[in-house]
């Protein structure tokens, strides 16, 4: 088979799922180099999971597939990679680095919300747009450079990265939707580089020291 069907994991329970190949507690996971796909959910919960490779071959990371795998330190994601789904690494509290690949061009809805340790993030020149709470949560988050690529930045994208202190906008985003950057109290700046067409609501909420 060349997919890691959903839901492919032992569950213990909706909270804490262990995955385990040939009896052993598997605590870093290697995608088979015959995989092509990883699905919706496959390793949800995998609370266990500290590392995961994937292989150059594997094009697509499906929705949750990876949400919830809290000790999860590091993840390898090749150039074959052109898709990362909705929710795929949501609440990897322990993740603190990720190398997106320059074969994506958007990052979808809350992928890396609520990974807390996640301190430096780098968009590659292929992304043209940011979703919905992507980084939403990212409580350690210092650093993000945008390319000039990137033309839409969804609803609550950087809300409650409470570390961010400075961001810098490229000429190619003209429009800071709803709740972007609320409740970044440690915003200090936000440099935008072009012309700004729209402004939403409470995109500054409870930024106390931010100057634009």
């Amino acid at each position: 088979d060349t997919d890691i069907p959903s839901w492919s994991v032992y569950h213990r329970d909706v909270v804490d799922i262990e995955l385990y190949l040939n009896n052993q507690l598997v605590t870093e996971l290697t995608i088979p180099n015959t995989i092509k796909c990883i699905n919706d959910s496959a390793f949800e919960n995998c609370k266990r999971i500290t590392r995961v490779i994937i292989p150059d071959g594997v094009t697509s990371i499906g929705n949750s597939a990876f949400s919830g795998c809290s000790n999860l330190e590091s993840v390898t994601i090749p150039n074959s990679i052109t898709d990362i789904g909705k929710f795929a690494l949501c609440g990897c509290d322990n993740l603190k680095s990720v190398n997106l690949p320059d074969t994506i061009t958007q990052i979808n809805d809350y992928v890396f919300n609520g990974c807390e340790s996640l301190t430096s993030i780098t968009i590659p020149n292929s992304v043209t747009s940011i979703g919905i709470g992507a980084f939403q949560s990212c409580k350690s988050l210092v650093s993000i450079e945008i390319s000039d690529s990137v033309t839409s930045i969804g609803e609550y994208a950087f809300s409650v990265c409470k570390s961010l202190k400075n961001i810098t906008l490229p000429a190619s985003v003209n429009r800071i939707e709803d709740f972007t950057f609320a409740l970044c109290n440690q915003l200090e700046t936000v440099k935008c580089l072009g012309e700004l067409n729209y402004v939403g609501d409470e995109v500054f909420k409870s930024c106390k020291h931010v100057t634009i």
